[in-house]
């Protein structure tokens, strides 16, 4: 079926580009091993040594928790009905 005409046509009625920067690409590094493995490193390792037992509120950024609580929660709600 053709399209007669745009649902949102540009102001001027030529074509509306939105040019948005290109997310910057995170450093990887790829080291092969005797085996023929390879480990994948992507980014900067941010990851910060916490005792197992830790509790992990006190480790995970707030607003990280705010999402899992919110999904948590919906989850729950699901499965109340």
């Amino acid at each position: 079926m053709p399209i007669d005409k745009a649902i949102n046509p540009a102001p001027d009625g030529g074509i509306l580009v939105i040019a948005e920067e290109a997310p910057e690409m995170p450093d990887v590094e790829i080291v092969i091993d005797d085996e023929g493995g390879a480990v994948v490193e992507i980014g900067e390792s941010e990851a910060e040594e916490v005792d197992f037992y830790a509790n992990l509120a006190e480790v995970v950024d707030p607003d990280e928790l705010g999402r899992i609580a919110l999904d948590v929660s919906a989850m729950f709600e699901a499965d109340k009905g």
